[in-house]
């Protein structure tokens, strides 16, 4: 959809007339107009996310590593250099994907004192904020600097 309210594009199924999507949770673009998806597929938030072209096909599709399974895929956000940044809040691990949603690296949030990232988000001076809800603790905001993605 465009700042005047019309629609641009419209994802539904893929080239075999299936379904993109099971349940599209959470959704982010970059500049290079790719969109990450965040699709569950069930609701208890395992899923995966779908990285689309501008024209409408599927680029990637990430499920994770083998040796970083996928507990609860929550927010997605697109840095300045179009990588994709998705995080997994029970596993306390933020997933960095590539512009084209291919697996770059992995980041332990918990080795910054992070506990359950459940949303994210950038502020327009580039600083990424990091929701965090611990039912043992207050509900945190982290603010933090980051580079190289």
């Amino acid at each position: 959809m465009n700042l005047e309210g019309e629609i641009q594009m419209i994802w539904e199924f893929d080239k075999g007339n299936n379904p993109l999507f099971t349940y599209p949770k959470y959704i982010a673009s970059n500049s290079k107009g790719n969109v990450g998806v965040v699709d569950w597929l069930s609701d208890a938030g395992n899923g995966r996310v779908v990285i689309l072209s501008p024209t409408g096909g599927i680029l990637n599709i990430y499920d994770g590593q083998p040796e970083a399974e996928i507990s609860l895929f929550g927010g997605i956000v697109s840095t300045k250099e179009d990588n994709f940044i998705v995080n997994d809040a029970v596993s306390h691990i933020l997933h960095i994907l590539n512009s084209d949603g291919e697996y770059v690296c992995r980041f332990d949030t918990t080795s910054i004192g992070i506990k359950l990232p459940c949303c994210l988000a950038f502020s327009e001076s580039g600083k990424l904020y990091i929701g965090s809800v611990n039912m043992e603790e207050q509900p945190n905001l982290f603010g933090l600097t980051y580079s190289g993605c």
